[in-house]
């Protein structure tokens, strides 16, 4: 992905939240979690994952605070000291795959890229 559709992702995420900033990555980080399956879940590999694919990094102790609130939010789960993957982050999966879907077809006619 491009930068410029990532922080078109973002914004838009943002408008609709309004609520912390931290939670508009919530989406971003469950998607990365799903399409590559990473159960339990490392912190390296998500922030690799994230900057891959979105061309965006996220220090570790802000993806640290982004899991916290993920665990509130019943998407990860704490076991023996790790995270994992609960079954309700396959809706935020969904959700933003088809946000990304719609994002991309309706902003490529309008984005020339060098």
């Amino acid at each position: 992905m491009q930068t410029i559709e990532s922080f078109l992702l973002t914004n838009l995420l943002w408008n609709e939240n309004k609520s912390q900033y931290l939670d508009t990555f919530i989406p971003l980080v469950s998607y990365v979690i799903i399409k590559y399956d990473t159960n339990p879940i490392s912190t390296d590999n998500i922030k690799n994952y994230i900057s891959k694919d979105f061309n965006i990094n996220i220090p570790q102790l802000t993806l640290d605070v982004i899991f916290k609130r993920m665990v509130s939010k019943n998407l990860l789960f704490i076991s023996d000291h790790k995270l994992y993957q609960s079954k309700d982050i396959n809706r935020q999966y969904n959700n933003i795959n088809r946000r990304l879907s719609v994002l991309i077809s309706a902003n490529s006619h309008n984005i020339q890229y060098s």
